[in-house]
C-alpha cells in the first residue's frame, strides 16, 4: 500500500459542542510516478455525531505518509453561541504506508481504552496502530499531553487537595503540587498474603488480589513499585500524618507489607525496605497513581 488508514473517534463530546472539526497537519498530498510523496499540507476530516450520546467520529479516510517524526491532531469544538475551543493532541509518530491507525480521545479525561482489529478484506494490512489520548480543559498542547492510561487516573478539581488526606472518600498520600501527580492508597488491607518468592504456598496471591479489587469507581489498582515504595517510606519518617491516615495515632504500624511484584516488603515503623522471604505472610495495601488537574 501507498496510504495509511486513519479513523478517530471523541468520547465524551459535551452537550453544548454543535459540531466538531478534526484537522491533521503534514500530510502528503501528492505520489509520483516513482512512489515518492510530497505536497505536505494540512488534512481536514469530516467529523459527525454518532448515535452514542457524547460520541464524534470520522469517517475512515485513507492518506499518503505524514511528514515529520510527529503528527499534529486539532480538534476544534463549536459551542452553541458560536465561539470556538481547540484542543491539540501530538502524536509522536509518523503515519506510515500500509498501516492502519485508529485514535480514540476522550475528553476531559485520561482513561482511554482503544482497540483496533482492522483488516481490508482482500489484502494484507501492517499490524494496527493503537493510540489514545486525553484531551480536554487543563491539557495543553505538544508535551503537555497527557498519556491516556489505564494505570493513571486523571481527575480535574477545581482546587488542589492535600496529601496524607481524604479525598472522594479515597486515601491520598502522595501528592506533587507543582505537577499534580499523586498516590492513592486503598482503604482495605489485605493480611496473611503469599509472597510472589517461587516456592511461596501461592506465588499470584497478591498479584489476584490486585486484578480484580476495585475501590468505588476506581479500578486497576497495582503492588507498590519500589520507586513508590521509596516515596512512602520517606514519608512516614516525616509526616506522622500517614499513620493518622491509616488509623495509627502516634505511633507507626509494624505491619511488613509488600512490594515491588510482592517480592519485597517494606515496614513503616523502621523505614526499612527488603526482600522477601516465601516461608512468611506479609501485610497488603495497593496503590493507585492519579494526576489531578486544576480547572482554569
Amino acid at each position: 500500500y501507498a496510504v495509511a488508514k486513519l479513523s478517530i473517534a471523541l468520547e465524551n463530546v459535551p452537550e453544548n459542542i454543535k459540531n466538531v472539526e478534526v484537522a491533521v497537519n503534514s500530510i502528503n498530498t501528492k505520489i509520483s510516478p516513482l512512489g515518492e510523496c510530497s505536497n505536505d499540507k494540512e488534512v481536514k476530516l469530516q467529523c459527525r455525531q454518532a448515535d452514542e450520546e457524547g460520541l464524534w467520529k470520522t469517517d475512515t479516510v485513507y492518506v499518503l505518509p505524514s511528514v515529520g517524526e510527529s503528527l499534529t491532531v486539532t480538534i476544534n469544538f463549536a459551542k452553541t453561541d458560536g465561539s470556538f475551543i481547540p484542543y491539540t493532541y501530538t502524536y509522536n509518530n509518523s503515519l506510515l504506508a500500509g498501516v492502519p491507525y485508529y485514535f480514540k480521545g476522550s475528553y476531559n479525561s485520561g482513561i482511554v481504552n482503544a482497540k483496533v482489529t482492522l483488516t481490508l478484506e482482500g489484502a494484507k494490512w501492517n499490524e494496527a496502530v493503537n493510540t489514545d489520548f486525553a484531551f480536554g480543559e487543563g491539557v495543553g498542547e505538544n508535551d503537555d499531553n497527557i498519556p491516556a492510561s489505564s494505570d493513571i487516573l486523571v481527575i480535574h478539581v477545581n482546587k488542589m487537595p492535600e496529601p496524607c488526606s481524604v479525598w472522594n472518600e479515597h486515601l491520598l498520600i502522595l501528592l506533587d503540587k507543582e505537577t499534580g501527580e499523586g498516590l492513592l492508597y486503598s482503604k482495605k488491607e489485605w493480611s496473611d498474603v503469599s509472597s510472589g518468592d517461587e516456592g511461596a504456598s501461592n506465588v499470584l496471591q497478591a498479584v489476584n488480589i490486585a486484578s480484580s479489587y476495585k475501590e468505588d469507581d476506581v479500578d486497576n489498582w497495582s503492588i507498590p513499585t519500589k520507586e513508590q515504595t521509596d516515596a512512602i517510606v520517606a514519608l512516614a519518617g516525616s509526616a506522622p500524618t500517614l499513620c493518622e491516615l491509616l488509623g495509627y495515632k502516634n505511633t507507626f504500624p509494624t505491619h511488613r507489607y509488600l512490594c515491588n511484584d510482592a517480592l519485597g516488603y517494606f515496614n513503616l515503623n523502621t523505614k526499612k525496605t527488603d526482600s522477601t522471604y516465601y516461608r512468611d505472610l506479609y501485610f497488603l495495601r495497593l496503590v493507585k497513581p492519579v494526576k489531578f488537574i486544576k480547572n482554569n
